[in-house]
C-alpha cells in the first residue's frame, strides 16, 4: 500500500531576538578573528552610482593596519 505526498506549507521558522543578537555576535567576532572584517568610518557618495562603480571604489580602498 502507498500514500501520496502531502502537501505541506512550509514556513520560515522564527527566530527570538536573543538567539539572533547571539548568533550575529558570534559572526562578527569570528570574522574579526580571521581578519576578514572591513570597517570604513566615512565614504560620501553625492550622486548616484553603479554597483560595479561602489565594487571599484572598494577594491581601491587603503587597508590600514593598527
Amino acid at each position: 500500500m502507498t500514500f501520496a505526498s502531502v502537501y505541506q506549507d512550509i514556513k520560515p521558522k522564527k527566530i527570538n531576538k536573543k538567539m539572533y543578537r547571539s548568533a550575529m555576535r558570534s559572526i562578527w567576532s569570528k570574522k574579526v578573528e580571521e581578519g576578514s572584517l572591513l570597517l570604513v568610518d566615512d565614504l560620501q557618495i553625492n550622486e548616484p552610482v553603479k554597483s560595479s562603480q561602489i565594487k571599484e571604489i572598494l577594491a581601491n580602498l587603503v587597508w590600514k593596519e593598527d
